[in-house]
């Protein structure tokens, strides 16, 4: 090999040190080595930086006894929405009952349930 050059990995062409493409090449190779993160800004606060991808909304239908369906929504405090303004507007919209149950493997995440299948009605809400 001679000095000088740099040898990327297989598939990659020959580039010479000090290069524009090489720079390209480590800064992309670093970039996918990093972490992944997510900032949050909500108006009078300062920004939230946390590890990992953000998580979605999750909302999704379950079946109790007698074939009876609740609807549930989860990882509302993420995206700095209240659960018990969501839980009061949706039981005032659709005239069912909701409750607020904690979600058991995290400590400060609530899990709103909402009687009947309100997928479209929860979507509505919160894309207002």
């Amino acid at each position: 090999m001679l000095p000088g050059v740099v040898v990327p990995p297989s598939g990659l062409p020959e580039v010479k040190k000090g290069d524009f493409c090489a720079v390209k090449v480590v800064s992309n190779r670093t970039l996918d080595k990093m972490q992944h993160c997510h900032q949050l800004v909500f108006p009078g606060q300062p920004p939230v930086v946390k590890k990992g991808h953000i998580e979605p909304i999750d909302i999704s239908v379950a079946f109790r006894n007698s074939n009876k369906k609740v609807t549930m929504i989860k990882n509302l405090e993420v995206y700095g929405v209240d659960p018990m303004a969501v839980s009061l507007a949706l039981q005032h919209s659709v005239h069912a009952s909701s409750a607020l149950n904690s979600v058991p493997a995290s400590k400060d995440r609530v899990l709103v349930q909402i009687q009947g299948n309100r997928v479209q009605q929860v979507g509505k809400l919160l894309l207002l």
